[in-house]
């Protein structure tokens, strides 16, 4: 549709337009190329006729022809869509459930800074172009963070820092997920979970993959955080027995009550009456 500056906005009335001011429409009229061009170029273009020397500006008005598609849904919150995961996480109330409803490759880290659940719900992140280095998720001070659901949460970016998950001074909760930095690189450290500034990270259930299985599961050195581990499953990598930490002996993660069982170089960890 030609929408004309003095409101004229239909195409009859465009062809009536011209006849009022003396132009014989006739087929070799440029109507049709000048709808063309107004398409592809989708801007104003000013139109004059030679009769009366006339300038006009004529505009294609795209909002009529055609509608702008919608955002993807990628997160819901008590039913609210929303178009990304930091949009969830800020509109969400206190100790909100998000669901995600598709794969999300994030640009950055997912910061949280408050009390929030997340159901992965068979679905994936990754941050494929992300260069900070400060996890899938960074929970700070302030900020409790749930995780549950089946899914995976994959950390290899482009930085050389490929966390999953960061307590930086928040807490986290995993019940379930796959987690996982396979792919980082070929240095000898990548930390998947990683504590620090008082963090603290409790674990019950999931399965856990790192680059480096040594450093699936990391503090930092003389540091008041903790991880503590009622569950889960860890490739080549076992909660009781760490060697990253600074004293030099193996030290365990591995909450009081709970054991390993080991198959095949992966170590579960589940309750001491169930071993």
């Amino acid at each position: 549709m030609i929408k004309l500056q003095t409101g004229i906005s239909t195409d009859m009335d465009f062809i009536k337009a011209m006849k009022e001011r003396g132009q014989d429409v006739k087929a070799e009229f440029p109507a049709e190329t000048l709808r063309k061009q107004l398409d592809e170029v989708n801007e104003s273009v000013k139109v004059t006729f030679e009769s009366t020397n006339e300038t006009v500006l004529a505009a294609v008005n795209k909002s009529e022809e055609q509608e702008e598609p919608e955002a993807p849904v990628l997160a819901t919150v008590n039913g609210v869509a929303y178009s990304s995961l930091e949009e969830a996480i800020d509109g969400a109330a206190d100790d909100a459930t998000i669901m995600l409803a598709d794969n999300i490759d994030l640009k950055t880290a997912a910061v949280v800074n408050k009390k929030t659940n997340i159901n992965l719900d068979g679905h994936n992140l990754t941050m494929n172009e992300e260069t900070s280095g400060d996890g899938v998720f960074h929970v700070v001070k302030g900020g409790t963070l749930t995780l549950d659901g089946n899914g995976t949460v994959d950390g290899v970016g482009k930085s050389s820092y490929t966390m999953a998950i960061w307590a930086d001074g928040g807490d986290v909760i995993i019940n379930d997920g796959t987690y996982t930095n396979v792919g980082s690189g070929e240095d000898d450290q990548y930390d998947l979970i990683y504590a620090s500034n008082g963090g603290i990270i409790t674990i019950n259930g999931g399965l856990f993959k790192s680059e480096t299985p040594k450093w699936t599961l990391n503090k930092k050195d003389r540091d008041k955080a903790q991880i503590i581990v009622k569950g889960g499953t860890f490739v080549r990598f076992n909660p009781a027995a760490v060697e990253t930490e600074p004293e030099g002996e193996p030290s365990s993660f591995v909450a009081e009550g709970y054991t390993v069982v080991e198959e095949n170089g992966n170590f579960t960890v589940v309750p001491e009456e169930t071993k």
